[in-house]
């Protein structure tokens, strides 16, 4: 079994941002994922999961809450709530701690990224982690294969909805 001294454990503790963090370092190590594996033999494929979950919810600044969120768009947390429903704003459900939101959908004036409500209106069909990932991921059909995020800071509105339109498809990657 896995044992840490009293000073690794508060080392450990004050390096990582949130309990979700501390169980999916200890998952990651190796006796643990050993431990595991006898009764899981999938659970080195859902501990990469969930990092790479962790690392698109980190990614281009983090993710808040709806009330952080609502403070930054200077809106009431229901308004927030409300444009997450309606697929004006991108919310990952976090089970009973609500929704994570990209901090990256906020733009410098403290507004909803510029062509954000229309790129997600072409992504309806895909769940929350896939749209998550359709931001965050390069594409070759962009200038030196950018994120489709990067299109929409630089005002490529159409660029980017095009791209989302095709996203998953055959073909269009």
């Amino acid at each position: 079994m896995l044992e840490l001294d009293q000073s690794s454990l508060e080392s450990l503790l004050k390096e990582l941002e949130s309990s979700f963090e501390i169980v999916l370092r200890v998952l990651e190590q190796p006796e643990v994922l050993k431990m595991i594996q006898t009764v899981d033999p999938l659970a080195l494929a859902r501990v990469r999961g969930l990092r790479a979950r962790q690392e698109l919810l980190s990614a281009e600044g983090g993710s808040v809450g709806a009330s952080d969120l609502a403070k930054l768009l200077e809106v009431t947390r229901q308004t927030v709530d409300d444009r997450r429903k309606a697929g004006k704003l991108l919310g990952v459900e976090r089970g009973k701690h609500g929704y994570a939101y990209p901090i990256w959908q906020v733009s410098e004036e403290g507004q909803p990224l510029k062509g954000l409500e229309e790129v997600l209106a072409a992504l309806r069909d895909h769940d929350t982690w896939s749209k998550l990932n359709f931001f965050l991921s390069k594409d070759p059909r962009l200038p030196e294969h950018k994120h489709p995020l990067d299109a929409l800071r630089a005002g490529e509105v159409d660029k980017a909805v095009g791209i989302a339109k095709t996203y998953g498809e055959h073909g269009g990657l």
